[in-house]
């Protein structure tokens, strides 16, 4: 943090030496008329603070939202949860839909996913390519695939495909995280350890 400082002050504080200013110090120099004008802009320019240079000073150093695929990815295939006991939650489930009930999540994959900077589309490529590894039960592994199944669907019509990317991706994402029941609760997220993911 200390070395990105100082290496944000120091970029911060260099000398701008850009060949269209380099251009324009040229072209005042070769005219008294234009110097004047150059001047009395000069003056303009430093009563008004430049939006454009506070946003550049504050892009220097700043740091990155995006979020890098494969660690995306994880977010979505380890769906980690806290949790919630009953009498914190005041909306149970009914006994005869008890099988869906799971604990927060403490991500939101609609998020995760325009941090990657994907398309829908790729990213359920991605997904549909790992999440067969974090599954312990072939039945989640059906259900899961049926979401995967709807969420390409969603984007099988090319005229509305870019519209319905996001929601094809939010129901592939969704749906995997909740076909997982062995990841359905805060107090089941450990002993899966570290699993490799690949690219389709």
């Amino acid at each position: 943090d200390i070395r990105s400082a100082i290496n944000s002050l120091q970029f911060s504080s260099m000398k701008d030496c850009s060949l269209e200013k380099e251009f324009w110090s040229r072209k005042k120099k070769s005219s008294t008329l234009k110097c004047e004008v150059a001047a009395v802009s000069k003056v303009r320019k430093k009563s008004k603070p430049d939006a454009s240079e506070d946003q550049e000073i504050q892009a220097i150093g700043g740091k990155d939202a995006s979020i890098f695929l494969f660690h995306a990815l994880g977010k979505i295939l380890y769906c980690k949860r806290e949790p919630v006991s009953e009498s914190e939650c005041p909306y149970l489930l009914p006994a005869h839909l008890s099988e869906h009930r799971r604990d927060t999540l403490l991500i939101q994959p609609e998020v995760i996913v325009e941090k990657s900077h994907m398309s829908g589309s790729m990213f359920n490529l991605y997904l549909h390519q790992n999440y067969v590894d974090f599954f312990s039960d072939i039945d989640d592994v059906v259900k899961a695939s049926e979401y995967l199944s709807s969420a390409d669907v969603l984007c099988s019509n090319w005229s509305t495909r870019l519209m319905m990317e996001k929601y094809s991706a939010a129901v592939a994402t969704r749906g995997v995280i909740h076909s997982n029941t062995s990841r359905a609760f805060a107090h089941q997220q450990g002993g899966m350890g570290f699993r490799p993911l690949h690219k389709p």
